[in-house]
């Protein structure tokens, strides 16, 4: 009897910690986020390792072919960044008409992780 409820109470505790597991991964589902947020993501860090502060924080929109961000620095200057959706996974990223990035953007948001923008 002792070894059935042991038994019983071992296999609630493992489906409570399985039921758990399943919901901290469907939890960072959205934070590991899609190809529009790593693109916004990446803009972002790029401009704030530049030095420069948000007004407008980037807006991105998503077509078939491809995903662009605009906003604006306290400064009035124009960001833009512009992705295709080819399976490259690059972007450029512009502050006005020049070009800050253009690259993998992965490679952004891995610097940016370790603190190395």
């Amino acid at each position: 009897m002792k070894k059935s409820l042991a038994l019983s109470a071992s296999v609630a505790l493992i489906l409570v910690a399985l039921t758990g597991c399943a919901s901290q991964i469907a939890a960072l589902k959205p934070v590991g986020g899609d190809a529009l947020a790593g693109v916004r993501t990446a803009t972002i860090d790029l401009v704030l390792a530049e030095g420069y502060e948000f007004l407008e924080a980037p807006v991105c929109t998503q077509s078939e072919t491809e995903i662009n961000c605009l906003g604006s620095t306290t400064e009035n200057i124009e960001v833009i960044s512009q992705s295709l959706l080819d399976g490259n996974k690059l972007v450029v990223v512009k502050l006005g008409t020049e070009t800050i990035y253009q690259g993998s953007i992965s490679d952004v948001l891995e610097k940016a992780a370790r603190g190395e923008l």
